[in-house]
């Protein structure tokens, strides 16, 4: 529910000038009462109040099991708006959208000086009743029907209008709305009258745009567009019914807006997309898209396959990314065929985004993805059980750091994940992304067996890579002999928000893993080359390749291993009506995998006795 606002006294009222506070009679030196700056108020008794729309700061809070809106209006108090949802990623998108809704609102109202504190009520009760309207408003687009989402939607739009009280287009525009979504109403429910009637009112432009949109969501999107809005914020006007003169680069900007809106993008997924995005927009030509052709996106893709990875480390001094991708570079640090498909399937959702939002009037990036050659089982190989213990070795003897890398303070640049990483990819197959972002409390007791708790949190930065990717692993004997539930204690005894202390970075929490194993952006420094091991097709993925590898030669039971590495159910029973691991049995099973490091690592506090 929303929360009262609260009301500051009138020791907060200043000047629009000076900044002093409780001026009377015009001001300070002569200024006369009016609008002064972006937003500034008189009281009857010539008291100012001023306000700037960047002033709005909101908050999101987690109160028990539910997300919080918290808005503060500068020098008049805050408003506080359950979310109604326990998911971060969900809630910052609402937070982001009621807040650019409020601001829109707060300028909407203000176009006129504020004479009264009556008027200062008002305002402050319209802004609630905007929250309230944008947090129903989203509830009604994600869990009501077509119809149920458009009859609330009118309702909203016709509350907006008796609230309005700007500038006259603010009243035009919300009307157009209005009869933007009765058409659309009258088209669901076969009203052929109500069409002939608003035809006969001048609505022939919003019935053009109905028959050519046969989606309602795309519709109601189009409808949101009529909103009235600050002439300070960037238009979202998608069904304008033009579709010349959108840049890639302006389409990448509303695309990620409205991604961020909706709360889609996970912090990972948002700093992934950043980096791609950039690569992307360098190559593709500049100018409207829809003057593009196809050759111009086969161009965009041959340019990928030419494009270095690790650019941004390998070549810093090099700002034309185009330029880079015209250069001669060796095959051994191009990108690889699996990178240069998430680039060009990026670019395709972006261009089908502007397609079904009428920006453009066909992508043209469809069907680019290039196909790998060979069998899936060559594309990674599994280290073998020597090869482990070789990795398992160099531990041991603390060759882990990078040899360039050396401590400013003269310390030890060894770190805890040099010991945790391999041995947990090793021990529980799971993927590095999955192994960084583990926190102190995702380490438990389920029915007396110590697990990892391996799935995706309301955090927004620890997700799994499939629905199946939830799961329960219990911790292999010999990880209980290293003592990784002692350190996973210690750690939530220090509140350290990840269990190995990594930092966020494009690729996610397992970036830096990544980087050190399998020796980014130069091989020649990869762990497992330290440690002696030679072959192709080798990288941190190899361990969860061992993992499944020795489980399978261990007659491990199918479903079990499945369970275990987070791989969907082929079986319908299985996947639907399976209650899912059971922990002791998971734990007899697990124990079936070898124990290579038993007779070669210590336990952790003895080889980093720092952290003991």
């Amino acid at each position: 529910m929303l929360n009262s606002v609260r009301m500051p006294s009138a020791q907060r009222l200043t000047c629009p000038r000076c900044s002093k506070v409780l001026h009377p009679q015009g001001g300070r030196q002569g200024i006369p009462s009016g609008r002064m700056g972006a937003f500034s108020f008189a009281a009857p008794s010539t008291h100012y109040l001023r306000f700037q729309p960047d002033e709005f700061a909101h908050h999101l809070r987690l109160r028990g099991s539910s997300y919080y809106f918290r808005q503060v209006i500068p020098r008049l108090g805050e408003i506080t708006l359950s979310l109604r949802t326990g998911d971060r990623r969900t809630a910052k998108g609402l937070c982001h959208r009621i807040s650019k809704s409020l601001s829109t609102r707060f300028a909407a109202v203000t176009t006129k000086p504020i004479t009264s504190q009556q008027r200062l009520h008002e305002i402050l009760e319209e802004l609630r009743e905007d929250a309230r309207d944008t947090l129903r408003t989203f509830i009604s687009e994600n869990e009501m029907d077509d119809l149920d989402s458009l009859r609330w939607a009118k309702e909203v739009t016709q509350r907006r209008i008796q609230r309005t009280t700007g500038e006259p287009e603010d009243f035009i525009k919300l009307h157009a709305k209005l009869e933007f979504l009765e058409a659309l109403e009258a088209k669901m429910n076969g009203n052929a009258m109500k069409l002939v009637t608003l035809a006969m009112h001048g609505a022939t432009g919003a019935l053009g745009e109905i028959a050519q949109q046969p989606s309602p969501k795309v519709l109601l999107a189009s409808a949101e567009a009529l909103q009235p809005a600050a002439s300070s914020e960037p238009s979202d006007d998608y069904s304008d019914g033009s579709t010349a003169g959108h840049t890639f680069a302006q389409l990448v900007e509303q695309y990620t807006h409205e991604q961020k809106m909706k709360g889609k993008w996970s912090d990972k997924s948002e700093l992934e997309a950043g980096a791609v995005v950039r690569i992307l927009t360098a190559l593709v030509p500049s100018g409207p898209v829809d003057g593009l052709t196809r050759k111009d996106f086969v161009r965009v893709s041959e340019l990928l396959s030419n494009f270095p990875a690790q650019a941004s480390k390998r070549f810093p001094h090099v700002a034309d990314l185009r330029e880079l991708a015209l250069m001669n570079h060796a095959p051994d640090v191009l990108m690889s065929i699996t990178t240069q498909n998430k680039h060009i399937t990026r670019l395709s959702t972006i261009l089908k985004w502007a397609e079904l939002n009428g920006l453009i009037r066909k992508n043209l990036a469809e069907g680019l993805v290039k196909e790998k050659g060979g069998r899936a089982s060559e594309e990674k190989s599994a280290f073998s059980n020597d090869d482990l213990r070789l990795i398992f070795r160099c531990i041991a003897e603390k060759r882990t750091p990078k040899p360039y890398k050396t401590n400013r303070n003269g310390g030890n640049p060894i770190q805890a994940f040099h010991y945790w990483v391999p041995v947990l990819g090793y021990y529980t197959g799971a993927r590095v992304n999955e192994i960084a972002s583990l926190r102190p409390q995702d380490v438990r007791q389920v029915d007396d067996v110590w697990c990892i708790d391996i799935c995706q949190q309301n955090d927004g930065n620890k997700r799994t890579k499939t629905r199946a990717g939830d799961r329960i692993v219990p911790l292999h004997p010999e990880l209980l002999r290293m003592g990784f539930v002692q350190f996973a204690l210690k750690a939530a005894e220090r509140e350290c928000p990840r269990l190995l202390e990594l930092k966020m970075s494009p690729n996610g929490y397992g970036g830096t893993v990544s980087n050190w194993f399998n020796g980014h952006p130069d091989k020649s420094h990869s762990l497992y080359l330290r440690a002696g091991i030679r072959g192709a097709n080798l990288s941190f993925y190899s361990l969860r390749h061992s993992f499944t590898t020795n489980m399978e030669r261990a007659r491990v039971d199918p479903i079990t291993l499945k369970r275990l590495v987070g791989h969907a159910m082929d079986d319908m029973t299985y996947g639907r009506y399976s209650k899912g691991i059971n922990p002791q049995i998971a734990f007899e099973e697990l124990s079936k995998l070898p124990s290579l490091s038993d007779d070669i690592l210590v336990p952790f506090e003895e080889w980093m006795p720092s952290m003991a």
